[in-house]
């Protein structure tokens, strides 16, 4: 669990993120056509969670660009290396 996060997306990953939000948005609109209410409502709701989903992408999740992700990869880095080698003091994790 520790080394969840650390690895970068790859291009193929990316490609098929891509993918399935622009089948949500293609869907939305396909539902929109349909022309009955239940139908349009659940067009909607597949392009909320498209815009979610692009927003929280877009950002990064929770993190917001300052140095706080950056500072809990080098100490679950600092974890790892901690617990292969042995002997040391755990890190102490960053500050919110």
């Amino acid at each position: 669990m520790d080394k969840v996060g650390l690895e970068r997306t790859t291009p193929a990953g990316k490609l098929l993120l891509l993918a399935c939000l622009a089948a949500l948005a293609v869907g939305g609109a396909v539902l929109w056509a349909a022309d009955s209410p239940p139908l349009r409502i659940a067009a909607v709701g597949m392009w909320l969670v498209t815009l979610g989903l692009t927003l929280v992408l877009r950002r990064g999740g929770i993190a917001d660009g300052d140095d706080t992700a950056q500072q809990w990869q080098k100490y679950q880095e600092q974890l790892l290396l901690q617990r292969k080698g042995g002997g040391q003091a755990a890190p102490a994790p960053p500050q919110a």
